[in-house]
């Protein structure tokens, strides 16, 4: 293709990033990945149908009494829900966290705990513009109070996605290429007992009382 040469800097290009791409899909891991991986080796558990992980907690991780923000959001979530018309359709679908066994309420007299890490978790709605009707529930773990948060006191652990670009090579190693997704991915992951409290959230009853989840 000498005679012509932007079609050679294109072909060229193409395969400086497929061989990039190839090399760079072996991520290395760095020393806190590690140990994130050695934790979830040593500590993964298949209960009641779903893995159990625990929270990779950073060494010496404290969290504040972050209870004054959450309820403040919940607040003002409520209010602009029932501004747009969005309240019901916001509580089916908590509800249908709890009906599916991802939530559950907190006792209404639970065991204290020095140990245990209390923090709860602001939400808010995503909507979609392609799925007209569709609305999410999105856990904040960014929100800061005092200027911590829960996003803060973990380690982040090692990036386990495929490279999109390796993805897309490998399909033409076959003839045919399957794609699949998993229905609510992250709420699949089951967090042990003693670990939950620091997931906290709040929501109402049908009778307008707030309710710890």
């Amino acid at each position: 293709h000498d005679s012509d040469p932007l079609l050679s800097a294109v072909v060229e290009k193409f395969w400086e990033m497929e061989v990039d791409g190839l090399h760079s899909s072996k991520k290395t891991l760095s020393v806190n990945d590690k140990k994130v991986l050695d934790l979830w080796d040593r500590e993964c558990a298949f209960v009641d149908g779903k893995f159990q992980l625990p929270i990779p907690w950073k060494p010496g991780a404290d969290v504040p009494d972050n209870k004054r923000l959450a309820l403040s959001r919940l607040r003002n979530l409520r209010t602009s829900l029932q501004k747009r018309g969005l309240y019901e359709p916001y509580n089916a679908e908590i509800n249908k966290l709890l009906q599916k066994g991802f939530a559950e309420e907190v006792p209404k007299n639970p065991k204290a705990s020095s140990e245990r890490t209390v923090w709860y978790l602001p939400h808010h709605l995503v909507l979609n513009p392609k799925k007209p009707g569709k609305l999410r529930v999105v856990f904040d773990c960014a929100a800061c109070f005092d200027g911590e948060s829960l996003n803060d006191k973990c380690q982040s652990g090692p990036d386990l996605l495929n490279r999109l670009f390796c993805v897309l090579v490998r399909f033409r190693q076959h003839a045919f290429a399957f794609s699949g997704d998993v229905e609510a991915m992250y709420m699949q992951v089951a967090i042990p007992p003693e670990q939950r409290d620091a997931l906290r959230f709040l929501w109402y009853s049908p009778a307008g009382e707030i309710i710890t989840y």
